[in-house]
């Protein structure tokens, strides 16, 4: 069921990113974090209550939650931000970098030594990425507003990077772990998100924005996205390298994203940028199989 659970991941990352590109470009990034955000809690709590008929008590359990909620609220902005307004293309393969700032979590928080192997499909990795935004500076002939977008995409794969580590730390703590940490995750999140909003001036985004379809879509694909991917490492956590499994077939969203960048946006990076960004993604699912 593992299986399963991945694939249906990775169809909602896929989904998720164009639903960004296609029907959220004009939505107040904050606006459409927190959304997604707090349709998945009220989702996910009421079946929570319902399966554990409480809330979850154990303190490294709300630990891990508020560290990864305040995290990712960063993270999420922009990379969502970079997808918007950036070339998919290239934006995506970047994120190609999470496994590299995980292996560096494990060594500098949990102290764990790395093979040689690993050590060299880092550097590997972040060489590509660099190459990447090379060729793309060097390419770029529109505003330098661009390439912004992938300095937001590199920030958000280190943040990404280091929360990865903690999910499973959560998701192990109590029984249910994925749904548990799936609800208690988006109601922080949200009430986290929601202080952005504190003020008087930037309560207008509430009052501007229309494109509450827009907004649905993506809360739902960001919903399962998330859900899924993590009872799928739920599932796998007593499987012998199942987990690699779980991880690398969702990465695999962001060749589909690529793809999908190129042939229906019709975006024309340099070439460079193109093969840079393959064999930074096909790097970085080949680090995350000599990590896990």
């Amino acid at each position: 069921m593992w299986v399963i659970f991945s694939l249906i991941a990775l169809i909602a990352n896929v989904a998720k990113v164009l639903a960004v590109k296609q029907f959220c470009s004009q939505i107040d990034t904050r606006l459409l974090v927190f959304s997604s955000r707090l349709i998945s809690a009220i989702v996910l709590i009421p079946i929570l209550l319902f399966q554990n008929r409480a809330f979850p008590t154990n303190p490294v359990f709300w630990g891990v939650i508020l560290s990864t909620s305040i995290l990712t609220a960063i993270a999420s902005m922009l990379l969502t931000e970079s997808i918007k307004k950036g070339p998919l293309s290239v934006v995506m393969p970047i994120q190609s970098g999470i496994p590299v700032f995980s292996l560096l979590a494990l060594i500098f928080l949990f102290k764990e030594r790395p093979g040689l192997l690993s050590i060299v499909l880092m550097v590997i990795s972040m060489i590509l990425v660099c190459l990447m935004l090379y060729f793309q500076k060097k390419g770029e002939t529109r505003s330098k507003r661009q390439y912004i977008y992938s300095i937001f995409s590199i920030l958000a794969a280190v943040i990404f990077g280091i929360s990865t580590v903690l999910d499973p730390i959560a998701i192990r703590q109590i029984i249910h772990g994925a749904l548990a940490y799936s609800a208690c995750w988006n109601l922080i999140s949200s009430l986290i998100m929601a202080t952005t909003f504190v003020g008087g001036p930037r309560l207008r985004i509430l009052k501007k924005t229309d494109h509450v379809s827009g907004i649905l879509i993506y809360s739902l694909c960001t919903l399962a996205a998330f859900f899924f991917q993590q009872y799928a490492v739920q599932l796998s956590l007593k499987i012998t390298g199942a987990v690699i499994h779980v991880k690398t077939l969702v990465m695999m969203h962001m060749p589909v994203v690529v793809l999908v960048g190129v042939l229906i946006y019709r975006e024309k990076p340099p070439g460079p940028v193109i093969w840079a960004g393959l064999a930074a993604i096909i790097t970085g699912i080949a680090l995350i199989r000599s990590i896990l």
